[in-house]
């Protein structure tokens, strides 16, 4: 009789837990903050906005280290592990990292990432298989990028206190612009030319196509008096901006 009583016992419990385990369902998403109230969030995602309650429980994440509720800012991109229940979804863990907007100029373009000059000094940026990198419009790789093109860098950190872009939207540099006159100074890494409009201070580097006479020369080669006509391209922000030889057609005697 017991033993009946016993097993019709656990038999009821049984019934009655099986409604709340039902009720449990988790779920994950991902997704871009879009607002962060005083114990939710919101999140931009590909179905729509979704709220999701914070409470003391809710594991918080922000750049790879523990956070508050206040730490998180729009736009930041996300993770979320949440529960459904009747007060709606309840936050397990949020993990997010902060997206960071760049303006500037490509001064440096290497096999991992570029540098780019902004209003506050050069920034190395790494790049990775999943950055999208699109130049004048279109989808390109990275060695298509060229110094001197225009730029916004959205940015996220890397995890070893550097950036990694997410994306690079570039743009080419100003249109070349030609300059003719006649050398008036030869410098270690510069040329001036003067012009009908005064003198003109051109930077060579080493990727400037230099010509005298018709043979390829270099920067040494340049004799004072020679008549040059000059590609050229504006690079740089504030007190950096400067002229940059692209190819330089020197003749003398």
């Amino acid at each position: 009789m017991w033993r009946m009583l016993t097993l019709l016992l656990a038999a009821l419990m049984a019934l009655s837990a099986a409604p709340q385990a039902a009720q449990a369902q988790h779920v994950r998403f991902a997704g871009v903050v879009q607002e962060v109230r005083d114990h939710s969030m919101v999140f931009h995602t590909d179905r729509g906005s979704v709220e999701v309650l914070v409470t003391p429980d809710t594991r918080l994440i922000r750049n790879g280290q523990p956070a508050r509720l206040a730490d998180f800012q729009r736009g930041d991109r996300a993770h979320v592990a949440a529960e459904r229940t009747n007060r709606g979804l309840v936050g397990i863990m949020i993990e997010a990292t902060s997206t960071i907007l760049l303006h500037g100029v490509i001064s440096e373009v290497g096999d991992r990432g570029i540098v780019l000059h902004t209003d506050r000094g050069d920034v190395h940026i790494g790049v990775n298989e999943h950055t999208i990198i699109v130049r004048d419009g279109q989808r390109v790789r990275l060695a298509d990028l060229q110094r001197g093109d225009r730029a916004r860098v959205e940015a996220i950190p890397d995890g070893h206190g550097g950036l990694l872009a997410r994306s690079i939207h570039a743009r080419s540099g100003m249109d070349a612009i030609l300059i003719g006159g006649t050398i008036v100074e030869v410098g270690h890494d510069w040329i001036v030319l003067r012009t009908d409009r005064g003198d003109v201070r051109i930077a060579v580097t080493e990727r400037t196509e230099i010509t005298r006479n018709g043979e390829p020369a270099r920067l040494e080669d340049l004799q004072v008096r020679d008549l040059a006509r000059v590609q050229a391209r504006w690079e740089g922000m504030g007190h950096d901006r400067r002229l940059v030889a692209l190819r330089i057609a020197a003749r003398g005697h």
